[in-house]
């Protein structure tokens, strides 16, 4: 049993690298969706904006975000 428990956390030691960088991933597709989104805004016509509640202010604001802000 001990060495069962002693193979996982071992397992769990040797993933932990991994997992990071799957997570480094994940975060860095999340930037770079947000970031062409904000780009997209800064293409839309004022009828496209106020269909989805904005005004032009508020697109370049959220535009003029940095890449990684949430």
């Amino acid at each position: 049993m001990a060495t069962e428990i002693e193979d996982i956390a071992g397992s769990w030691e040797q993933k932990k690298p991994r997992l990071r960088l799957a997570a480094l991933i994940i975060a860095c597709r999340g930037w770079m969706e947000r970031r062409r989104t904000r780009n997209s805004l800064s293409e839309l016509t004022p009828d496209e904006l106020r269909d989805i509640g904005m005004t032009r202010e508020a697109a370049r604001a959220e535009v003029a975000k940095s890449w990684f802000w949430r």
